[in-house]
C-alpha cells in the first residue's frame, strides 16, 4: 500500500484509479495517525465516483449482529449461522440505472442490507464441493443484499429464530467499516469450513472496528454462539430483539432459549464398565445429553466423532467407532407443524467380540472391526414442560459379514432440568436379511449431571436382545447388559 501510495505521489492516476478510490479504509487509518497536508489531499475520495455511489446507496449507521439459530427443518444447522444487518438513512435522493436497473431512493428513506460470508458452491449438486469446504480449496465472497430478503428466508422458508444485537460502535469506527466493506467488494476469500467458516468472516470483518471484536480460540474452529457469548462478556454487543417465526409462536411463548448459556461446541468424554474403558472426542458437537437446559429444543449435530476403547483383561486398545455425521433434530410436531429428523452414517462393529467364519462370541467387541451404517428417519415429537417426546420410523443399511437393509422404530423421552438431564429411548429394528450387529432390540437409560461449568458426570444403562432366530450368523450370547459411569466436559 505505501509503495503504491510513493508512487502515485510521482504519477498521479485517473480518478477511480487512485489508491484512495481502492484502498481508501487503509487510507483513512493512516491518515488518524498522521497530519500531513499532502497525506490529505491525496486521501480526498471526492473524486471517487464508483466508492461514492457505494457509500450513498449503503449508509450505515449502525451495524447489528443477528443469529439464525437452528432449524428442525434443517438438522445441520444446529450450529446456527451469524450475518451482519447493516442499517441507515439516505443523504440524499437517488435516481438512476446500475446495471439495467432502476434504482430510486428518497432522503430520509431507511435503508437494511445483510451481509454474509459463505462459500461459492456450484449451481447444482456437487459432492466435491463438501470436501472442498472441508479442505479449504473453495473460494467465500462477502455478499450484500436486501435485508428483508433475508429476514424472509430465515423466518418463514427456514423457520429459525432470529436473535439481534446491537454492536456497539463509534462514528469514526462505523465510517472505517463502511470503506473497508468496499474493498472487499468482488474479492474472493478462502472458505474452509473448520478454521475459516461464516463466524471466522464475520469476525474478520468486525475486527475492523476494534480488535476486541477478534477472538483467539484454542482450537482450530469457533461456533457462532461461542462468539456471540465471546462478544457479549467483553462488553461489545448488546441484545435488542429476538424475531420468532409464525410457526414458532405457540412455541416460543412456552418455551424460552438462553443461547448467551450454551455449551461450547467440543466435548471430550470418559466411561468404563467392569471390562472396558471408552475415550470419545467430538471436535464439532452438539448433543441432547447434554447436562445444559439453556436450550429447549432437541438437535444435535456432530461431525467426525471418534470412540476409542481399552480392553482391562489384555490392556489392548481399538478404536471402537467413528461417527462420519449424526444430524438429529426432535420437532414440536404439533405446535409447528414439521417432522423430527435423523441422518446417520457410522463406521462402527457388532456388539460382540467376532469369533471365527460367521460365529460371534459372548464377549462384547474389543478389537477395530468396523464397518458402515446408515440411517434415516422421519417421525414426531411433542415438547411438555421438562419433558420432551419423539418417536420416529427410520430406514437403515448395515454391512458386516453380509449386506443387511433394515426398518426400526426409534422412541424416546427426554428430561430437562436445570443441572440434570434423563433421557430413556427403545428402538426395534427388522432386518430385511439378517442381525448383524449383535440384537435387534435395545434399550438405553441415561442420567447426566452438570457438576462444574462445562463439566457433567453421567450413567448409562443399556440392555441389548436378540429377539429373532439368525440361521446365517450365530451369536452364543442372544441378551447383554451393560453399566457405564463417565465424566465429559466441553471446551
Amino acid at each position: 500500500t505505501i509503495n503504491e501510495f510513493l508512487a502515485e505521489v510521482k504519477s498521479p492516476k485517473e480518478n477511480n484509479e487512485q489508491i484512495a478510490c481502492k484502498y481508501p479504509a487503509r487510507l483513512y487509518l493512516m491518515a488518524q495517525f498522521l497530519q500531513n497536508e499532502l497525506f490529505d489531499s491525496l486521501i480526498n475520495t471526492s473524486k471517487c465516483e464508483d466508492l461514492n455511489e457505494f457509500l450513498s446507496l449503503v449508509p450505515i449507521d449502525e451495524i447489528l449482529l443477528e443469529f439464525a439459530a437452528e432449524s428442525e427443518v434443517l438438522p445441520g444447522s444446529s450450529m446456527g449461522h451469524i450475518f451482519l444487518h447493516l442499517s441507515g438513512q439516505m443523504q440524499e435522493d437517488i435516481n438512476k440505472s446500475i446495471e439495467n436497473a432502476k434504482i430510486v431512493r428518497k432522503k430520509g428513506d431507511r435503508q437494511d442490507y445483510a451481509m454474509s460470508y459463505f462459500a461459492i458452491m456450484s449451481e447444482f449438486f456437487n459432492p466435491l464441493d463438501y470436501l472442498g469446504a472441508f479442505s479449504g480449496a473453495l473460494s467465500g465472497t462477502y455478499a450484500l443484499n436486501p435485508y428483508s430478503n433475508a429476514e424472509f428466508d430465515y423466518l418463514e422458508n427456514e423457520q429459525r429464530s432470529l436473535y439481534v444485537f446491537k454492536i456497539k460502535a463509534s462514528k469514526a469506527q462505523i465510517r472505517l467499516f463502511a470503506l473497508h466493506l468496499w474493498e472487499l467488494k468482488d474479492k474472493k476469500v478462502a472458505y474452509n469450513f473448520i478454521t475459516h467458516n461464516c463466524t471466522n468472516g464475520v469476525m474478520r470483518i468486525l475486527a475492523v472496528l476494534d480488535e476486541g471484536f477478534s477472538y483467539q480460540a484454542v482450537k482450530a474452529f469457533i461456533t457462532p454462539s461461542e462468539y456471540l457469548q465471546y462478544l457479549a462478556k467483553s462488553g461489545k454487543i448488546e441484545f435488542k430483539e429476538l424475531k420468532i417465526p409464525p410457526k414458532k409462536q405457540k412455541f416460543h411463548a412456552k418455551f424460552k432459549n438462553d443461547i448467551l448459556s450454551t455449551r461450547k461446541s467440543s466435548k471430550i468424554s470418559v466411561k468404563t464398565n467392569r471390562k472396558q474403558l471408552f475415550i470419545s472426542f467430538s471436535p464439532v458437537y452438539s448433543s441432547v445429553k447434554n447436562a445444559n437446559n439453556a436450550y429447549k429444543e432437541l438437535i444435535e449435530s456432530r461431525l467426525f466423532a471418534l470412540e476409542a476403547g481399552l480392553g482391562y483383561k489384555n490392556f489392548k486398545p481399538f478404536l471402537h467407532k467413528i461417527e462420519l455425521l449424526q444430524l438429529f433434530s426432535v420437532a414440536d410436531s404439533f405446535r409447528v407443524g414439521n417432522l423430527s429428523r435423523l441422518i446417520n452414517l457410522n463406521l462402527e462393529p457388532n456388539l460382540y467380540q467376532h469369533k471365527n467364519a460367521k460365529n460371534f462370541s459372548k464377549e462384547p467387541n474389543g478389537q477395530t472391526r468396523l464397518f458402515p451404517s446408515l440411517n434415516l428417519g422421519l417421525g414426531l415429537g411433542a415438547y411438555g414442560g421438562e419433558f420432551s417426546f419423539y418417536s420416529l420410523g427410520i430406514l437403515g443399511y448395515r454391512y458386516e459379514l453380509i449386506h443387511n437393509p433394515y426398518l426400526s422404530l426409534k422412541s424416546g423421552v427426554v428430561a430437562s432440568f436445570r443441572r440434570l438431564k434423563l433421557l430413556s429411548e427403545y428402538e426395534i429394528f427388522c432386518d430385511l436379511n439378517e442381525n448383524n450387529r449383535g440384537y435387534d432390540s435395545h434399550l438405553s437409560l441415561f442420567a447426566g449431571l452438570n457438576i462444574f461449568k462445562e463439566v457433567d458426570i453421567f450413567a448409562e444403562f443399556s440392555l441389548f436382545n436378540s429377539l429373532f432366530k439368525n440361521s446365517k450368523i450365530f451369536y452364543e450370547k442372544r441378551r447383554f447388559n451393560l453399566f457405564k459411569l463417565g465424566f465429559s466436559t466441553n471446551f
